[in-house]
C-alpha cells in the first residue's frame, strides 16, 4: 500500500477512534473508550508493522515453475493439480 494511503487512513483510525474514546469516557461506560484506543492501536500496529499478504497466487508462483512462467508472460496460469496421488486413497 503506499505510504501516503498509510499516512491518510491512519489519520482517519486516530480522529474517529479519538473521538469515539471521547464520547464513551464521558459517558458511564469508561472501560469501552479503553477498549476503542486498544482496537485502534492494533489496527495501526498492522497497518505500518505487518507487510501485505500476497494471497495463493503467489504462493502457488513460488513453488510451480508454470505459474511463475505465467505470471511473468502474463498468461492465464495452466490448470496443475495440487494434490497428485498414486494408487487408491488411505484412510488412516
Amino acid at each position: 500500500m503506499p505510504k501516503h494511503l498509510k499516512i491518510g487512513l491512519s489519520i482517519i483510525v486516530l480522529v474517529l477512534s479519538s473521538i469515539i474514546a471521547a464520547w464513551e469516557a464521558s459517558g458511564s461506560q469508561a472501560w469501552l473508550a479503553w477498549i476503542v484506543g486498544a482496537v485502534a492501536a492494533i489496527m495501526l500496529l498492522g497497518l505500518w508493522v505487518f507487510p501485505e499478504a500476497g494471497g495463493p497466487a503467489l504462493a502457488l508462483s513460488a513453488k510451480l515453475p508454470a505459474y511463475r512462467a505465467a505470471r511473468r508472460t502474463n498468461r492465464p496460469a495452466p490448470a496443475v493439480p495440487l494434490v497428485r496421488r498414486s494408487g487408491p486413497a488411505r484412510c488412516t
